[in-house]
């Protein structure tokens, strides 16, 4: 493997927030570009300025997606279990105004669910109810459900 040598400026970047300090992922392109026409040679999100601590792990990734590919439409497909461990990616997906589209599988539990509930047996934890709307949770961050 032979190494390129590193040259020209690499620009850390400040990463533009809306006035409640939301992250702007609109205003992250434009920034970019601007800096890529003036010359720089590399681009450092969340680099040197200090500020990347201060966001989220999921923030950070919202930051680099946008820094990336502003353009690009991401989809995001997961079972509902999966959907239960990490829903609150969504919440940021929303709050950020991200273009990523959720699709949730819905087979009712962990690894497989019941088709349907028998009302005098106890729910088992691995089950997740039938006809749950994700839908809804994703309204109920801000973004826009369909069932």
């Amino acid at each position: 493997m032979t190494h390129q040598p590193i040259h020209g400026v690499i620009c850390p970047t400040v990463t533009p927030l809306k006035a409640n300090g939301d992250i702007n992922p609109s205003a992250i392109a434009p920034l970019v570009d601007w800096l890529i026409e003036r010359g720089v040679a590399g681009i450092y999100p969340l680099g040197s300025t200090g500020e990347g601590p201060l966001f989220t792990i999921d923030e950070r990734k919202a930051i680099a997606a946008a820094t990336v590919h502003p353009d690009r439409k991401i989809l995001c497909v997961q079972g509902d279990s999966a959907f239960g461990f990490s829903g609150m990616e969504a919440e940021v997906a929303c709050r950020h105004e991200l273009n990523i589209t959720f699709i949730v599988v819905n087979n009712n539990g962990i690894a497989g669910g019941l088709a349907e509930l028998d009302p005098d047996r106890p729910i088992p934890p691995s089950v997740y109810l039938p006809e749950e709307r994700y839908d809804r949770i994703i309204e109920a961050f801000g973004g826009t459900g369909y069932c």
